[in-house]
């Protein structure tokens, strides 16, 4: 069995004001990750998956910072690179040379096989106008292109066994139901999650994409495969979803990392729906 953690959304190096669902509490970040290193010890995992918005600039020493925090876990960490990684125009250059351990292959794009599944990271582009890049005051456009387009499908097309892809666009909104509005929040981007189903039509292989971006937890049956969202780990109650693959299924729970390493934050009022209910937080998917 294959067992690994994913978190997303760090956001290392940001103020305590921002995007957030719960409430942002960098001040903690370096005594979360020392009892995060303490708590893998005794709960080892193959490796994590960051789903991206590791850092909140992508600046050289907030790179630098990222690097040495999951280096002291002395746990592999394969990172999928967020809009807020690529938000300097040397952003992707210094990501391959000041923590290259992150990008396995040396690329931002990779495919790596396991016993019971392949581990797909798809690292898009977000401006319509230049490739691995990103700007606050810009457009957010999450795309693919057509070289994208053919590594995943040469992935699929020649899988032997299940593949899980990571990718920080979500392909489904928060349900309305889920967060307490009358419609639904968040869409994601019109392209992805058509494109997406057509590809779990096409390859049946195709069993979970993992994304991040909305800072909640969320899980949508997509037809033949699941997607779902994970909740932003600079926010109480920093949540990661635990991930186990045998030949059987693949199963998924969430933990509350604040909970699991007894660190004592309260999750404000009114905001307890970014960690979604049983039905969102634990789930077995079947590929046997």
């Amino acid at each position: 069995m294959s067992r690994f953690l994913y978190l997303t959304d760090s956001h290392l190096g940001a103020a305590r004001e921002g995007f957030c669902q719960t409430v942002r509490l960098p001040q903690l970040t370096t005594r979360l990750f020392a009892r995060l290193a303490s708590w893998l010890q005794t709960n080892p995992v193959d490796f994590i998956v960051h789903g991206g918005d590791l850092t909140d600039r992508g600046t050289a020493d907030q790179i630098i910072t990222a690097d040495g925090l999951f280096a002291h876990l002395d746990t592999p960490t394969f990172l999928c690179l967020g809009n807020h990684d690529l938000a300097q125009e040397e952003s992707l250059k210094n990501w391959f040379t000041l923590a290259r351990a992150f990008f396995p292959t040396g690329e931002a794009t990779y495919r790596l096989v396991f016993d019971h599944f392949i581990l797909l990271v798809v690292a898009h582009h977000w401006r319509p106008d230049r490739d691995f890049y990103w700007t606050a005051d810009g457009p957010m456009i999450p795309r693919l292109g057509e070289s994208l387009e053919g590594r995943i499908e040469g992935v699929l097309a020649q899988a032997d066994r299940p593949v899980i892809v990571a990718l920080h666009a979500p392909l489904n909104a928060i349900p309305g139901a889920q967060a307490g509005r009358p419609a639904d929040i968040h869409e994601p981007d019109p392209v992805l999650p058509p494109y997406f189903r057509g590809l779990g039509r096409r390859y049946p292989r195709l069993k979970l994409v993992l994304a991040g971006h909305n800072h909640a937890n969320t899980l949508v049956d997509q037809g033949s495969f699941v997607s779902m969202t994970t909740a932003a780990q600079l926010e109480a109650p920093f949540e990661a979803r635990l991930i186990e693959v045998d030949t059987q299924a693949i199963q998924v729970r969430t933990l509350s990392l604040a909970q699991e390493l007894g660190m004592p934050v309260t999750v404000p009022p009114g905001t307890e729906w970014a960690g979604g209910d049983d039905g969102i937080r634990t789930r077995r998917i079947k590929i046997g």
